[in-house]
């Protein structure tokens, strides 16, 4: 089928199709500063009622910059066309949303950065240790919404992998991190006494396959030789 590229600046004939993803800030700038520089011949996909299929945020674009629009119409695309779209494009990290929203001014994603730089954990360490326990973060990272939440528990936590390390080099693991989180939330537990039985058996930590496991042991090591046994699991 031969697809002809067409080319107008009639704004206002080209429409959003209800249930495409919200547009996303970052991306916008992004764009802006790359078509600014150089408007390469990249054609949006329309359908036969000029509802945008691919390309929303150039739309967006080039209607600002009062550029041309470039586009393929294609009859009886639709929503779910624009989903596999969505699904087949390159996904961005999550390292480069935080750049890039750091870089944009935002204070939340600024000190998380910050965070991860002084205590060298990795960056879903850092917004597991800073975030809220509910909602979807990654999902708040990209969209520009994150919040940092717990800057005590993080900095608290981030200082307990730090004095684990020399003990267990998996202190940095995303399960053994939840189960840390986990602890920190147990008025019964005392980080002291941990890393004391810790030194008493230096090779008892070892990995595990879940967070649970992970609780388990440190419940054993924590209670090694003590009379009074803590229950760390519940």
């Amino acid at each position: 089928m031969l697809m002809q590229v067409k080319e107008s600046k009639n704004y206002e004939m080209f429409k959003s199709i209800d249930g495409n993803r919200p547009m996303n800030t970052l991306h916008l700038n992004r764009l802006k500063k790359s078509m600014e520089q150089d408007y390469l011949v990249s054609p949006i996909i329309v359908n036969d009622k000029f509802q945008i299929i691919d390309g929303q945020h150039r739309v967006k674009i080039a209607t600002n910059l009062g550029l041309p629009i470039r586009y393929i119409q294609i009859d009886g695309y639709g929503l779910d066309e624009v989903h596999r779209l969505n699904q087949n494009s390159k996904n961005w990290t999550n390292q480069e949303f935080v750049d890039g929203y750091a870089g944009m001014g935002y204070k939340d994603y600024q000190y998380l950065l910050d965070f991860v730089s002084d205590h060298d954990v990795p960056l879903t360490i850092a917004i597991s240790l800073l975030s809220s326990n509910n909602g979807d973060q990654y999902m708040k990272i990209k969209n520009g919404t994150w919040k940092v939440v717990n800057k005590e528990r993080g900095n608290m936590i981030a200082d307990w992998i730090q004095i684990l390390n020399p003990f267990y080099d998996g202190s940095g693991r995303k399960t053994f991190v939840l189960a840390l989180q986990q602890l920190y939330e147990n008025t019964d537990f005392e980080f002291s006494q941990l890393i004391s039985k810790v030194a008493l058996q230096p090779m008892a930590l070892v990995h595990c396959v879940n967070t649970n496991q992970y609780l388990s042991l440190m419940e054993s090591i924590y209670n090694y030789h003590s009379r009074n046994k803590v229950n760390l699991r519940f």
